[in-house]
Protein backbone atom coordinates (compact mmCIF):
# COMPACT_ATOMS: atom_id res chain seq x y z
CA UNK A 1 0.00 0.00 0.00
CA UNK A 2 1.69 3.27 -1.31
CA UNK A 3 1.23 6.53 1.73
CA UNK A 4 1.84 9.84 0.44
CA UNK A 5 3.81 12.15 2.71
CA UNK A 6 0.37 14.30 3.33
CA UNK A 7 -1.43 10.94 4.80
CA UNK A 8 1.56 9.74 7.40
CA UNK A 9 1.38 13.78 8.48
CA UNK A 10 -1.96 13.64 8.87
CA UNK A 11 -2.72 12.67 12.79
CA UNK A 12 -5.69 10.50 12.32
CA UNK A 13 -4.35 8.79 9.74
CA UNK A 14 -2.88 5.64 11.26
CA UNK A 15 -5.97 5.31 13.70
CA UNK A 16 -8.13 5.89 11.09
CA UNK A 17 -6.26 3.20 8.99
CA UNK A 18 -6.22 0.28 11.60
CA UNK A 19 -10.20 1.32 12.20
CA UNK A 20 -10.64 0.48 8.76
CA UNK A 21 -8.70 -2.82 8.62
CA UNK A 22 -10.16 -4.02 12.05
CA UNK A 23 -14.01 -3.23 10.52
CA UNK A 24 -13.00 -5.01 7.20
CA UNK A 25 -10.98 -7.75 8.89
CA UNK A 26 -7.89 -7.54 7.60
CA UNK A 27 -4.82 -8.17 9.43
CA UNK A 28 -1.91 -5.26 9.68
CA UNK A 29 0.42 -8.56 9.53
CA UNK A 30 -0.58 -9.03 5.91
CA UNK A 31 0.25 -5.62 4.41
CA UNK A 32 3.04 -3.76 3.28
CA UNK A 33 3.36 -0.40 3.48
CA UNK A 34 5.72 1.79 0.94
CA UNK A 35 7.08 5.01 1.59
CA UNK A 36 8.76 6.98 -0.95
CA UNK A 37 12.33 8.37 0.36
CA UNK A 38 10.57 11.91 -0.02
CA UNK A 39 8.63 11.13 3.17
CA UNK A 40 11.74 10.73 5.14
CA UNK A 41 13.45 13.96 4.11
CA UNK A 42 10.43 16.44 5.12
CA UNK A 43 10.98 15.96 8.70
CA UNK A 44 12.77 12.51 9.41
CA UNK A 45 12.44 13.11 13.35
CA UNK A 46 8.05 12.88 12.59
CA UNK A 47 8.77 10.23 9.74
CA UNK A 48 10.16 7.71 12.56
CA UNK A 49 7.99 8.29 14.98
CA UNK A 50 5.53 7.43 12.27
CA UNK A 51 6.93 4.05 10.60
CA UNK A 52 7.53 2.79 14.58
CA UNK A 53 3.78 3.40 14.98
CA UNK A 54 2.59 1.75 11.75
CA UNK A 55 5.42 -1.12 12.91
CA UNK A 56 3.87 -1.69 16.16
CA UNK A 57 0.51 -2.07 14.65
CA UNK A 58 1.86 -5.02 12.41
CA UNK A 59 2.52 -3.40 9.11
CA UNK A 60 5.79 -4.55 7.24
CA UNK A 61 7.61 -1.04 6.04
CA UNK A 62 8.92 -0.60 2.76
CA UNK A 63 11.06 2.07 1.18
CA UNK A 64 10.20 2.68 -2.63
CA UNK A 65 11.92 4.33 -5.89
CA UNK A 66 15.22 4.13 -3.69
CA UNK A 67 17.62 5.64 -5.49
CA UNK A 68 15.76 8.48 -7.12
CA UNK A 69 15.47 11.27 -4.59
CA UNK A 70 17.76 12.38 -1.75
CA UNK A 71 18.94 8.33 -0.58
CA UNK A 72 20.56 8.96 2.64
CA UNK A 73 21.75 5.33 3.69
CA UNK A 74 22.02 6.01 6.97
CA UNK A 75 18.01 5.87 6.55
CA UNK A 76 18.51 2.48 6.51
CA UNK A 77 20.15 2.07 9.33
CA UNK A 78 18.26 4.31 11.32
CA UNK A 79 14.70 3.20 10.56
CA UNK A 80 13.30 -0.20 10.34
CA UNK A 81 12.42 -1.27 7.01
CA UNK A 82 11.35 -5.17 5.71
CA UNK A 83 11.74 -3.95 1.72
CA UNK A 84 13.64 -1.92 -0.54
CA UNK A 85 12.35 -0.80 -3.67
CA UNK A 86 15.19 -0.28 -6.33
CA UNK A 87 13.69 2.53 -8.86
CA UNK A 88 12.78 0.89 -12.51
CA UNK A 89 15.87 4.00 -13.57
CA UNK A 90 17.97 1.35 -12.09
CA UNK A 91 16.95 -1.38 -14.39
CA UNK A 92 16.55 -0.11 -17.44
CA UNK A 93 19.26 -0.40 -19.76
CA UNK A 94 21.87 -1.97 -16.87
CA UNK A 95 23.32 -4.19 -19.29
CA UNK A 96 24.16 -1.82 -22.18
CA UNK A 97 25.67 0.40 -18.70
CA UNK A 98 28.56 -1.04 -16.28
CA UNK A 99 28.24 1.98 -13.80
CA UNK A 100 24.52 1.30 -13.56
CA UNK A 101 24.95 -2.82 -13.37
CA UNK A 102 27.63 -1.94 -10.69
CA UNK A 103 25.48 0.25 -8.67
CA UNK A 104 22.51 -2.33 -8.95
CA UNK A 105 24.86 -4.69 -7.80
CA UNK A 106 25.84 -2.76 -5.01
CA UNK A 107 22.55 -1.61 -4.01
CA UNK A 108 21.51 -5.49 -3.80
CA UNK A 109 24.11 -6.47 -1.76
CA UNK A 110 23.74 -3.51 0.66
CA UNK A 111 20.03 -4.12 1.36
CA UNK A 112 20.82 -8.02 1.98
CA UNK A 113 23.43 -6.90 3.96
CA UNK A 114 20.76 -5.04 5.93
CA UNK A 115 18.42 -8.01 6.17
CA UNK A 116 15.97 -5.89 3.70
CA UNK A 117 14.06 -8.03 1.03
CA UNK A 118 15.03 -6.28 -2.78
CA UNK A 119 12.82 -5.74 -4.72
CA UNK A 120 13.21 -4.67 -8.36
CA UNK A 121 10.98 -2.23 -10.26
CA UNK A 122 10.87 -2.24 -14.18
CA UNK A 123 11.23 -5.57 -15.08
CA UNK A 124 10.20 -5.88 -19.22
CA UNK A 125 12.60 -8.68 -20.55
CA UNK A 126 13.80 -12.24 -19.99
CA UNK A 127 17.29 -11.15 -19.82
CA UNK A 128 16.28 -8.39 -17.49
CA UNK A 129 14.74 -11.30 -14.87
CA UNK A 130 17.74 -13.53 -15.84
CA UNK A 131 20.21 -10.58 -15.11
CA UNK A 132 18.71 -9.76 -11.45
CA UNK A 133 18.49 -13.07 -10.14
CA UNK A 134 21.92 -13.79 -11.16
CA UNK A 135 22.55 -10.73 -9.08
CA UNK A 136 20.33 -12.03 -6.11
CA UNK A 137 16.98 -9.53 -6.88
CA UNK A 138 14.64 -11.30 -4.22
CA UNK A 139 11.12 -9.97 -6.16
CA UNK A 140 10.74 -8.05 -9.04
CA UNK A 141 7.55 -6.21 -11.17
CA UNK A 142 7.26 -4.94 -14.34
CA UNK A 143 5.61 -5.80 -17.72
CA UNK A 144 6.83 -8.67 -18.26
CA UNK A 145 5.11 -10.32 -15.58
CA UNK A 146 1.72 -8.11 -16.96
CA UNK A 147 0.59 -4.72 -17.20
CA UNK A 148 -1.27 -2.50 -14.59
CA UNK A 149 -5.63 -4.06 -14.86
CA UNK A 150 -8.75 -2.68 -14.11
CA UNK A 151 -9.77 -4.46 -10.66
CA UNK A 152 -12.71 -6.45 -12.58
CA UNK A 153 -10.34 -7.95 -14.86
CA UNK A 154 -7.76 -8.42 -12.10
CA UNK A 155 -10.43 -10.58 -10.11
CA UNK A 156 -11.35 -12.79 -12.84
CA UNK A 157 -7.65 -13.47 -13.85
CA UNK A 158 -7.24 -14.52 -9.83
CA UNK A 159 -10.35 -16.60 -9.82
CA UNK A 160 -9.54 -18.16 -12.69
CA UNK A 161 -5.68 -19.20 -11.72
CA UNK A 162 -7.28 -20.18 -7.86
CA UNK A 163 -9.86 -22.50 -9.89
CA UNK A 164 -6.71 -24.17 -12.05
CA UNK A 165 -4.60 -24.16 -8.68
CA UNK A 166 -7.17 -25.99 -7.02
CA UNK A 167 -8.22 -29.01 -9.46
Amino acid sequence: MNISPLQLAAPDFIPDLVADLDRHGIDPHRIEVELTESVLIRDPVLAARHLEELRAVGFRLAIDDFGTGYSSIAYLEQLRFDTLKVDRSFVSGVRASPKRHALLSAMIAMAHGLDLCVVCEGVETAEDLHLLRELGCDLMQGFLFDRPLPIAELEKRWLKRAGQAAA
